[in-house]
């Protein structure tokens, strides 16, 4: 009975060991050939690449290589656009499919649904978290190595600094760099937008003046731009509308008129959870918390620091977005006189 089940175990082990799937074209929604495929395993010291090869002529793939544990990735490059396909410890490692798609330069394929940013003033400076919500309804890739895929405005203030993540569909946060375009205080990023939504995460801060007055620029037409000001923070403008606060944080939220604007705010404050009782302390809906954010404008954080800064800070604006449909307190009309009509263009 043991050379029995030794026997058994010995036949199975090679096909657990191995990891083998198809890759399926979701533009034609054909299996596809000659796509380059990788079998990579994250460690302490990065990526390991545990067997790269080709899909057949019917998109199969195959890898003999066993890995040491840990969840493994399946990564297909097409059309100079890597996608990824994990494969969670424990899972079947047979029959996985990874989806790739024919890739375009036009722009028109992803707009901004939504670009959502959060100011939290300080004495010294204004940290800053902004989050771009880009939609592709289409069945292909945006990709534009040449001029970025996402284009935004940055204050002259920051000198360029700005830390940028990016989320693809069903994947994980990874880091980008912001590169100067030609434009003055524009920037763009080079990312590849897949169908569903990718969100782009920006964190940057600039030294706070006396009175603090603040200019922006929306560049993408499409979407709604929406400010979000802690509690004890108050804001003069006739560039914004309010919509009134969100419910857990009592951050006030306020959507941008036109394609630039000119605020002048007061006080100074930034998200945080509620430690005492309520409804926020009470809360187990898995759903993220808020902590205090404490940017500072001239620490060179790592850049894991600057993204789990950057999802905690707007992890309130997912709450929101998720149950904007519900009633919201109405914001109070700041008692301050207005700042003089018009916005200031850099």
């Amino acid at each position: 009975m043991k050379f029995s089940l030794l026997s058994l175990l010995l036949v199975i082990s090679p096909v657990f060991a191995a990891v083998d799937g198809t890759i399926v074209n979701g533009t034609t929604g054909k299996p596809q050939p000659n796509v380059t495929v990788t079998l990579v395993q994250p460690s302490q010291s990065g990526m390991d690449t545990l067997g790269t090869t080709k899909s057949d002529a019917i998109g199969k793939f195959h890898f003999d290589k066993e890995a040491g544990g840990g969840p493994q990735l399946v990564q297909a490059i097409f059309g100079g656009v890597t996608y990824t396909q994990m494969i969670p410890p424990g899972t079947p490692a047979n029959g996985v499919q990874v989806q790739v798609f024919d890739a375009t330069s036009k722009a028109a394929t992803a707009q901004v649904s939504q670009d959502l940013i959060l100011y939290q003033p300080s004495e010294s400076q204004i940290g800053v978290n902004e989050s771009f919500f880009v939609q592709n309804a289409t069945k292909t890739t945006f990709n534009d190595a040449k001029n970025g895929t996402l284009h935004f405005y940055l204050p002259p203030e920051t000198n360029g600094s700005v830390n940028v993540s990016v989320t693809s569909p069903g994947g994980m946060p990874v880091t980008r760099t912001a590169e100067k375009t030609a434009q003055k205080d524009i920037y763009s990023v080079d990312y590849p937008i897949k169908p569903g939504e990718t969100r782009f995460d920006l964190t940057y801060a600039f030294p706070a003046s006396k009175p603090m007055v603040i200019t922006g620029k929306v560049l993408h037409q499409e979407g709604a731009t929406r400010i979000a000001l802690p509690a004890g923070v108050t804001v003069q403008s006739d560039d914004l509308t309010p919509l009134g606060q969100e419910p857990q944080t009592k951050a006030s939220i306020y959507e941008v008129k036109g394609k630039q604007y000119k605020i002048q705010i007061e006080g100074t404050g930034a998200l945080a959870s509620s430690d005492g009782g309520g409804a926020a302390a009470d809360d187990d809906s898995g759903a993220p918390k808020i902590e205090e954010i404490q940017p500072r404008i001239y620490d060179k954080l790592p850049w894991i620091l600057a993204i789990a800064l950057c999802v905690l800070g707007l992890g309130f604006f997912l709450l929101y977005r998720s149950s904007r449909t519900e009633p919201v307190e109405t914001a109070q009309e700041p008692k301050p006189p207005a700042v003089r009509k018009g916005a200031v263009s850099r």
